[in-house]
């Protein structure tokens, strides 16, 4: 639990605290997703596109989508006082349902997280990651909690020492960069 003279830097459900329940489904089947939002001066330039692409995707996963006031509120408080920062939104079912069978009204777990905001000064040194993405249609667009091929391609950077990869569907079409 934190402190209220702590900087504030995480919320869980509005409340700055680091807890969650070790049977919330983002945890046992990463069931949940998440968006991550650069600010300037308490300014999201891209606010509005980060909300279309979360209400799409809370649509497409059938998860109950926040108020984008209650996000905002939660957000400014994360980046008081900063120039600049990122904000990782992340929303999980919660807990319930019956293994893979989800809750049929579920009770979503806000937890948003305040990071550095990335400085690059000599530019980045670059890879084509070897691990290819799937490209499942279900799930294509959607910033889901599985990301375990990104957490590979992250090890692969650091093996390379790379800051940053390239990366391709197994057709060989780029589908991202790693973080960027």
């Amino acid at each position: 639990m934190m402190t209220e003279n702590q900087s504030v830097s995480l919320l869980v459900n509005g409340m700055a605290q680091n807890i969650i329940a070790a049977d919330d489904r983002g945890l046992l089947y990463g069931d949940g997703l998440f968006e991550t939002i650069a600010f300037c001066t308490s300014q999201a330039p891209l606010w509005e596109l980060h909300m279309q692409r979360l209400r799409t995707s809370c649509e497409r996963l059938f998860l109950p989508m926040p108020e984008p006031e209650l996000l905002a509120h939660e957000c400014l408080r994360l980046v008081a006082g900063l120039t600049r920062a990122v904000v990782r939104i992340t929303l999980t079912r919660g807990s319930g349902g019956q293994a893979y069978i989800p809750p049929e009204n579920p009770k979503l777990n806000r937890i948003l997280m305040r990071r550095t905001y990335p400085t690059i000064s000599d530019g980045v040194s670059m890879i084509r990651s070897g691990i290819e993405l799937d490209g499942s249609d279900v799930l294509s667009g959607i910033k889901h909690l599985n990301r375990l091929e990104q957490v590979l391609i992250g090890r692969e950077c650091r093996q390379l020492n790379a800051g940053e990869a390239l990366v391709c569907d197994r057709q060989g079409y780029v589908v991202e960069g790693l973080s960027s």
